[in-house]
């Protein structure tokens, strides 16, 4: 199956006589599929017009859940409605040809995958500066875009910012890369609305990532994608997690939500290490959850590098879902650190809360007969088993044995 191949172009007017683009500007359309999964087909489509430059519309009606693109498709916006089966679309190209365009799963959508095998090109036209191309997901249904996140245009003064949003409660992942545009301005992304996105490639956008609300998962190498990351939760609950490399300067900032910051590669997933190659600032509203059910890290504990500073803050969740051998957990490895967290509580397998009276950044408690200590200094949490009171009496009394024996030892040599 050939890949299809989503980007970006502005034309001036609304007529293309340009050879192998698909030049008719039509009223809004519905696809059916009627005759064959051919887009160009006008009989495909009710009515018989293919939708350049104006709404193209799947629902109830769209038989076929598969469209073959040849040419290149010129859509103002894409738009599974209720009743819409899981659409994939192939071959040939997708150029959004307004200003911010989008593509959106409408509730009532039939549960699957909607698959763009594709590059999404986003919207911009030169001189504006907050241009976007928006993915709006508002169904269960998994939306998996396998192709790459690229302006194609020229841009000058401006940025490209790609808006993923929506209800969903699938997983709307991104496989492909995320770049600046080709002009070389800035890519932003902002993430808003409850649903959970995931990045799995090597990105290298330069623009900031904002995080409103939902979760985003960053399980690819985002190593060169150096902007500022904020896990800002201006719009509800917001988490930050993943098992790959954040590249920019995270920072959770103040605002009426929680945030979360939590390794894994998904919401159900348990474990893993998440990596900040320049610094990391919690905040006091910010819930550091991590995992832990054995010894290696990674894979069944959760970890947290930052190749730069730092900042502790807010709280500290240690989550067991079953008890654990004794020994030297690195939670934290960092560069260098600062701040302390406001309390560090036990859950799962154990429970309580960790104290640190002196202020000292060591915190320590017990739950029954194990002992728990975590070093800010050295981002290692230490569980110790705490001998039994039993266990103190036999030694004491064999002592005290050992003194009677050994005194009446003496008193025989006296004698």
């Amino acid at each position: 199956m050939k890949k299809t191949v989503i980007s970006l172009k502005v034309f001036a007017t609304s007529v293309i006589a340009t050879a192998g683009i698909l030049s008719s500007v039509d009223a809004q359309s519905t696809w059916t599929g009627a005759v064959n999964s051919v887009f160009n087909n006008t009989g495909n489509w009710t009515p018989n017009n293919v939708p350049n430059f104006t709404a193209a519309t799947f629902d109830a009606n769209s038989i076929n859940p598969l469209i073959e693109i040849t040419g290149t498709w010129i859509p103002n916006s894409v738009t599974l409605d209720s009743g819409s089966p899981a659409m994939t679309f192939s071959g040939g190209a997708i150029n959004f040809g307004s200003n911010g365009a989008n593509f959106t799963i409408a509730s009532g959508t039939a549960a699957g995958n909607v698959t763009l095998d594709s590059n999404w090109g986003g919207n911009a036209t030169a001189n504006l500066s907050r241009n976007y191309g928006l993915v709006n997901n508002n169904d269960a249904t998994n939306f998996i875009i396998n192709g790459n996140l690229q302006n194609t245009i020229n841009v000058t003064g401006g940025a490209t910012q790609f808006r993923l949003a929506g209800t969903s409660t699938g997983s709307n992942v991104i496989n492909g890369t995320i770049t600046d545009a080709v002009s070389g301005s800035t890519t932003n992304i902002s993430k808003s609305g409850v649903s959970s996105w995931a990045f799995t490639g090597t990105n290298s956008y330069t623009g900031p990532t904002l995080v409103r609300q939902g979760a985003l998962f960053i399980n690819g190498d985002n190593s060169t994608a150096i902007g500022l990351v904020t896990v800002s939760a201006q719009d509800g609950i917001a988490r930050l997690g993943g098992v790959g490399t954040i590249g920019g300067a995270t920072s959770f900032t103040a605002s009426a939500s929680a945030k979360t910051l939590t390794p894994g590669a998904t919401a159900s997933t348990s474990f893993g290490v998440l990596s900040f190659g320049s610094s990391l600032t919690l905040n006091a509203q910010t819930t550091t959850i991590l995992d832990i059910a054995g010894a290696t890290r990674g894979t069944s504990f959760d970890g947290i590098n930052v190749t730069g500073a730092l900042d502790y803050s807010g709280d500290l969740s240690l989550s067991f879902s079953n008890s654990v051998a004794d020994g030297v957990y690195n939670l934290f490895d960092f560069g260098s650190q600062s701040g302390s967290f406001a309390s560090i509580g036990l859950t799962g397998a154990y429970s309580g809360s960790l104290t640190d009276p002196t202020v000292s950044g060591t915190w320590s408690g017990t739950d029954g007969l194990t002992a728990f200590s975590f070093s800010q200094a050295t981002g290692d949490l230490t569980i110790t088993a705490v001998p039994e009171p039993s266990t103190y009496a036999v030694a004491v009394g064999l002592l005290l044995v050992g003194v009677v024996a050994l005194r009446r030892r003496k008193a025989s040599v006296a004698i």
